[in-house]
């Protein structure tokens, strides 16, 4: 029984972590890599919720043909990548408080053509970004990082 519930389990964890297509939210466990992809115009996932104030690394990777960045604003918080050619990688580690941050491409324009999404932390209690949340954007898991 016991080799049932780890080929079960096994397979929920590949399930989650591996396939052809991006998700439009992260998951992942305490103490992991915050997986981001950017490509033309798009970053994914698109929202990452995280459970609490915590330093956090998230691990960048262009799969785009042209450079790309990633910059993560809100509370008192600016960070960014170094721009990043095609299957360029970098790892962006920031200590975060409760509340909204904005995620984006700083490249001229590529924010104004769809690079950006959120950061929340505990709930989104602090101020940050602004915009429409659609079911698809959204975790309803209860479930996040930290």
């Amino acid at each position: 029984m016991k080799a049932i519930a780890s080929i079960g389990a096994a397979a929920v964890l590949l399930a989650a972590g591996c396939g052809g297509k991006d998700s439009d939210q992260a998951s992942s466990t305490r103490g992991e890599q915050i997986p981001i992809t950017l490509n033309e115009y798009t970053i994914s996932p698109k929202n990452v919720p995280l459970n609490g104030e915590d330093t956090y690394t998230f691990l960048v990777v262009n799969k785009g043909t042209m450079t790309h960045a990633l910059e993560l604003e809100g509370n008192g918080v600016e960070e960014e990548t170094g721009d990043l050619g095609t299957g360029d990688d970098a790892t962006l580690t920031v200590t975060l408080k409760p509340g909204t941050y904005e995620m984006y491409c700083p490249i001229d324009g590529h924010r104004q053509r769809g690079m950006e999404g959120t950061v929340v932390v505990g709930g989104g209690s602090g101020s940050g970004g602004s915009g429409t949340t659609t079911a698809e954007d959204t975790d309803t898991s209860g479930s996040g990082y930290g």
